[in-house]
């Protein structure tokens, strides 16, 4: 499933701020517990989740992630060589 959305996230901190569990909000969401519980522990501060700062937080880790081997970025690079341009014959 993709990623949460910034809608999603203000859903998630209004119903913790109603008293809703976790799980109850992954119910109304469609989304597994696991995945409420994971946004909530990362995102949080101070005992609060915020979903401006959750979403804030998310576009960063985004970004700062490490590209795929199988993004062109490497393919362009010339210590990588894919799969389908290596010779084999002999």
């Amino acid at each position: 499933m993709p990623h949460l959305q910034i809608t999603e996230r203000l859903k998630i901190e209004t119903l913790l701020n109603a008293g809703h569990k976790q799980i109850e909000i992954a119910a109304q969401l469609g989304r597994s517990k696991s995945t409420i519980s994971t946004e909530v522990s990362r995102n949080s501060c101070d005992g609060r989740y915020c979903h401006n700062a959750a979403q804030k937080r998310a576009n960063e880790r985004r970004l700062n992630a490490k590209h795929s081997i199988l993004t062109d970025s490497y393919e362009a690079s010339s210590s990588f060589t894919p799969c389908h341009r290596v010779n084999l014959q002999p």
